[in-house]
């Protein structure tokens, strides 16, 4: 790991770090921290990191930290800690017509989740989302359709007059396997779900996510149902990386 430039302007830090692969051909321009990295500085602050560059003559990958201090601005001198813990590799995107969903022949989902370990939600209209009251699908793993690798489909149908699809994501601790459902209509329009509800498998390795889209069954003639999805299924590489180093002026 290396510092390449450090720089402050007001309340803000911007700094590139770069790390090379010096043991062999493990880095490439899909490198991602994960949540593996940590930001310290003598005050609060909220940050965030991300990819900027990858060099494939030198195998070095470098990211832009960017910090914003809450309520006393760095100076000078300040020191920062960067520390990496892993870094994934390998990751692939994809994004494609779910062909295998026919909206127009959907059947009405009974078979509701008991008592879900519920791990986070998003979407535009949370304000329709009550916790205490979720009522989400039963995974169906005997009927499970592969749609990348660590991707599943596991259920879709119509609930509460609702359209519900639920994709299995395996072990995100480890893959950060994600994605997302939305719809096209028929000027190719995206219709993003209304919210998203995700819940722990009972080995609390893979996670369900299901989208819920605010549309009844009649309106989604002419729809299309798309997914997609970001993996990484070849493990981490780990580490324990770090660097300390003054901020400079502008």
């Amino acid at each position: 790991m290396e510092l390449i430039a450090a720089d402050i302007e007001n309340n803000k830090a911007s700094i590139l770090v770069s790390m090379q692969d010096l043991k062999g051909n493990r880095l490439d321009e899909t490198a991602d921290l994960f949540d593996s990295y940590s930001i310290h500085t003598p005050y609060a602050q909220s940050g965030g990191c991300f990819f900027v560059d990858y060099d494939e003559k030198t195998a070095t990958a470098t990211f832009m930290l960017e910090i914003e201090q809450m309520n006393q601005a760095l100076i000078p001198g300040d020191k920062i800690t960067f520390s990496v813990g892993e870094i994934l590799n390998g990751k692939k995107h994809s994004n494609s017509e779910l062909e295998n969903i026919d909206l127009n022949h959907l059947s009405v989902i009974n078979n509701i989740k008991a008592n879900p370990n519920i791990r986070g939600c998003g979407g535009m209209e949370l304000d329709s989302f009550d916790e205490d009251q979720a009522r989400l699908m039963e995974p169906n793993e005997e009927a499970a359709v592969v749609l990348e690798e660590g991707v599943a489909l596991t259920g879709y149908g119509i609930l509460d007059n609702e359209l519900h699809v639920q994709v299995k994501y395996t072990d995100i601790r480890k893959t950060d396997n994600h994605g997302n459902i939305y719809l096209k209509n028929r000027n190719g329009e995206v219709v993003l779900c209304q919210y998203s509800v995700s819940f722990w498998h009972d080995n609390e390795k893979d996670s369900y996510e299901e989208y819920i889209f605010n549309i009844p069954a009649d309106d989604l003639n002419g729809y299309e149902i798309w997914g997609e999805f970001w993996t990484c299924n070849e493990g981490a590489i780990k580490g324990n990386w770090q660097v300390t180093f003054p901020l400079a002026d502008s």
